[in-house]
């Protein structure tokens, strides 16, 4: 789960400690094409343990096709459904790192690891997290984060330690700014400042602001932005590209994110953007600050 990125520089740090190492990734969204299978079986796990778990079983085994790749020279699988990929892959791992999983999903790792014995590490790194973490923390072997703020706060609400294990960020992987004329906002989204860019780029017409898609968009809210584009000659949109391009001519970047939506969480592009000299401007928020 989460940004790839970040999972595979932590897979390279492994490595690199002298430890074999895999990845796997969701290739999609699994709830999203099967909404009411998945919400029938919840319910069925709910009214019989038992039975639910054998109707786990029967998914997993019918939607656990796995997609062998290499990046960065270490080996990913993407899995149309991940918890689905662990128990056909029978877990064989001394230690297995989960992180941006659903509950539910969160839950059914657990059901797997618990019969092999595996250590299991959950790395937090949202804070949407912590609406379960009090529940589910205490249920796995480590719990890290990786901001102090969301440290803290996973540590209050589980009442364990909760080290902060920092995004792992390299400049090798990064492009350098061939040019510095941009403002820059990634992730062209309400919560995180789309409705700011808009006004400081009514307020500053000779300053070329970039909205930069992160997440794909939905057609209609691209539509929308596309459409108050229209308005503004100093605004440009750019579509989803690779990750490491995005900073290629920004002199500035803006992160005007909601409280509710960052919260403790530490966005990877932050660091990024500093790692190359970008100065940052943000909202004072925990994870930002």
């Amino acid at each position: 789960g989460g940004p790839l990125d970040s999972t595979i520089s932590l897979a390279e740090c492994a490595r690199s400690a002298g430890h074999n190492v895999s990845v796997v990734v969701a290739a999609g969204d699994a709830y999203l094409a099967r909404p009411r299978l998945h919400a029938a079986l919840v319910r069925l796990t709910r009214l019989s343990e038992r039975v639910g778990r054998l109707a786990w079983r029967v998914h997993d085994r019918l939607s656990g096709r796995l997609v062998p790749a290499t990046i960065d020279g270490v080996p990913v699988t993407r899995a149309a459904d991940v918890p689905a990929a662990i128990v056909r892959n029978r877990l064989s791992r001394d230690v297995l790192v989960v992180n941006s999983m659903r509950r539910l999903d969160l839950e059914r790792v657990l059901a797997v690891t618990a019969k092999s014995g595996a250590t299991v590490i959950w790395y937090v790194r949202e804070s949407t997290s912590l609406r379960f973490v009090a529940e589910m923390g205490p249920r796995f072997d480590v719990v890290v984060a990786n901001s102090r703020p969301l440290a803290a706060e996973v540590g209050r609400l589980t009442r364990r330690p909760c080290p902060f294990v920092p995004s792992v960020i390299s400049r090798e992987g990064l492009v350098e700014p061939d040019s510095r004329r941009s403002i820059l906002l990634v992730n062209a989204v309400p919560s995180h400042g789309l409705n700011t860019a808009f006004e400081l780029a009514a307020l500053m017409p000779g300053a070329h602001f970039v909205l930069q898609e992160s997440w794909p968009l939905p057609a209609e809210d691209r539509h929308l932005i596309l459409a108050q584009l229209a308005e503004l000659a100093n605004v440009e949109f750019r579509p989803r590209g690779p990750r490491t391009a995005i900073f290629r001519d920004a002199r500035l970047m803006i992160a005007p994110h909601s409280e509710e939506s960052v919260g403790f969480s530490r966005p990877r592009v932050v660091l990024e953007a500093q790692a190359l000299g970008i100065p940052v401007i943000a909202f004072d928020i925990p994870g930002l600050a």
